[in-house]
């Protein structure tokens, strides 16, 4: 794969600039529920099919545990969006996106945090199950190098 579709791209897209509505709104210095419950609200308005905090069970060795996940924001049904309000993103909130993507078996991932400066940030990424690994793309869809 060279590029993500187009129509995955525009979906992005549309969420990023709900994510930049809501920031300018409410600015910096909220929680993290309230940026949150203030996206489903702009995309349900918008139109965009979204399941948010729905419980997923974790799978092992084709066994069922009990231990059970919620992530974020599902949008349309193949992209796990998974929000912050921390004054930068990191590793461990990078890690948190990738393994929800590979537990939930969803090929495409937005990690999205609202910061405490005052300034929005946004990164893109790609799962690919062949391979398992994860790759950023920038906003037109362009794959860049895989991460680990």
């Amino acid at each position: 794969m060279n590029g993500v579709d187009n129509e995955i791209v525009q979906l992005y897209y549309i969420v990023i600039n709900k994510a930049y509505e809501v920031m300018n709104y409410f600015k910096k210095g909220l929680q993290e529920s309230a940026y949150h419950a203030a996206l489903e609200w702009e995309l349900h308005d918008a139109g965009v099919q979204v399941e948010t905090e729905q419980p997923f069970h974790i799978w092992y060795k084709g066994n069922r545990l009990d231990k059970m996940y919620k992530i974020d924001l599902v949008v349309n049904g193949n992209i796990v969006v998974e929000l912050k309000a921390k004054e930068e993103i990191t590793s461990e909130h990078r890690l948190q996106l990738f393994n929800y993507m590979r537990l939930a078996n969803l090929p495409f991932g937005l990690l999205i945090n609202f910061g405490t400066k005052g300034t929005l940030s946004a990164e893109r990424y790609f799962y690919d199950t062949t391979t398992n690994t994860i790759t950023l793309f920038d906003s037109k869809g362009t794959l860049l190098p895989p991460l680990k």
